[in-house]
C-alpha cells in the first residue's frame, strides 16, 4: 500500500507537474470526488467533480484551455510542493482521503 507521502507525490506529478488528466483521474475510485473549495466559484478551475470519468474529462478540458505548454521541463528538485509531516499525523481529519485509490 502506498504511503500518504507517495500518494501526494503522484497527485502533484499527475496534476501540477505533467498536467496528465488521465493519470490524475486514475488516482480516484470510480465514484471518487475531487474538490477544490478554495477555487473561486465560476472560475476556470473546477470546484467539484464527481466520478473518475468526470475528473478525467474536466481536468483535461481545464489543462487544454489554461496556459499553453511552453516546452519547458519541471525541475522537481526545486519544486515547492510538499506534504508537511504534521498532515500525516492525523489522517482521520481528512475524510475525503477515502476517495483516493490506495494503489
Amino acid at each position: 500500500m502506498a504511503t500518504p507521502q507517495e500518494i501526494f507525490q503522484r497527485y502533484v506529478w499527475a496534476g501540477a507537474m505533467t498536467r496528465n488528466a488521465a493519470a490524475l483521474a486514475e488516482m480516484f475510485t470510480v465514484d471518487g470526488v475531487f474538490e477544490a473549495p478554495l477555487a473561486p466559484a465560476g472560475g476556470a478551475f473546477p470546484r467539484r467533480l464527481e466520478g473518475r470519468e468526470e475528473i478525467r474529462r474536466e481536468m483535461a478540458a481545464y489543462y487544454e484551455r489554461s496556459a499553453p505548454d511552453t516546452g519547458r521541463t519541471v525541475n522537481v528538485d526545486k519544486s515547492r510542493y510538499v506534504l508537511p509531516r504534521s498532515s500525516l499525523a492525523a489522517p482521520h481529519l481528512l475524510p475525503e482521503a477515502k476517495h483516493v485509490a490506495q494503489a
